[in-house]
């Protein structure tokens, strides 16, 4: 079987299957079996397949077909343009997240003046360390409280040359150390589990399946995470620093009604590429 043909049939396969990005998805995995760039992809698109290669594409697909994420199949995914290394302890980076970076970015006056930013939650790193790649002067803080994503995030900043400006420490959300360094943070940002428990059931398998848990579920009413970051930022000396949260689309109102409680507000509210609201921003 030719290159392209490989990719029809496992396109179509996946298609059968109801996987909506077939197409796509069996060119990533192809792609990645065979070990080729996109310029090889285009010039080599009519060779024949070795009997082995197909078998490699083969154990693939069967996995995608079980919807694990292509992105773990072939351990990285493209976000803000930098390639992020991903498997089953951190989410899956998703394109409208791009809307808080966008966010922040729109924020800064001088990309080039020397900024503290806080990613609580960090996961990947893909936030943090797509801001830090924009922002040269920047250092930032990633926490999570679990080890193996923060391993994860160390993994990407390595690879993106951006380690020398990260310190990483393990802690959940707003954890004790924080106010020590409040006064030193310019941007927070968090993209945390903000899925309530009864939400879960309703996930589509390459999440519910293959997404951790605990960054997906924040607890009963999903505002939980929310609840703490913003309860130990309140703390902080003035002048606080404004944070950028990814949302639900649906929580907008109740980030609104949150951030009152704790004396703060919604200064603006982000849209994601599909209209939907995506980014809250709380001042104080």
């Amino acid at each position: 079987m030719r290159l392209d043909q490989m990719i029809g049939h496992w396109a179509g396969t996946f298609r059968q299957s109801g996987i909506e990005t077939a197409q796509l998805d069996a060119r990533l995995i192809v792609q990645y079996a065979l070990g080729l760039s996109d310029v090889d992809m285009l010039v080599q698109f009519d060779r024949i397949l070795s009997e082995s290669e197909q078998d490699n594409i083969a154990c693939l697909g069967e996995r995608r077909l079980k919807r694990e994420p292509v992105a773990h199949l072939v351990g990285k995914r493209e976000f803000w343009g930098l390639d992020f290394a991903v498997n089953g302890d951190v989410l899956v980076p998703r394109p409208d997240s791009e809307t808080l970076v966008h966010a922040v970015l729109d924020d800064i006056s001088d990309p080039r003046a020397d900024l503290t930013l806080l990613d609580i939650g960090t996961g990947s790193g893909c936030l943090l360390l797509s801001l830090l790649s924009e922002l040269p002067n920047a250092h930032g803080i990633a926490v999570d409280k679990s080890p193996a994503a923060l391993e994860m995030a160390q993994q990407n900043a390595k690879a993106l040359g951006l380690w020398d400006r990260v310190l990483f420490v393990c802690g959940d959300y707003a954890t004790a150390f924080l106010p020590v360094i409040a006064g030193k943070i310019d941007y927070v940002i968090s993209n945390p589990p903000y899925l309530a428990e009864v939400e879960f059931a309703g996930l589509d398998a390459d999440v519910a399946n293959y997404d951790p848990y605990l960054a997906l579920v924040s607890g009963a009413s999903g505002l939980e995470a929310y609840d703490s970051i913003l309860s130990s930022v309140v703390l902080w000396p003035a002048p606080k620093p404004g944070v950028y949260f990814e949302i639900g689309h649906q929580q907008a109102g109740d980030l609104q009604q949150l951030a009152w409680q704790y004396e703060g507000y919604v200064r603006a509210l982000r849209q994601d590429l599909g209209g939907r609201d995506r980014v809250v921003v709380v001042g104080f």
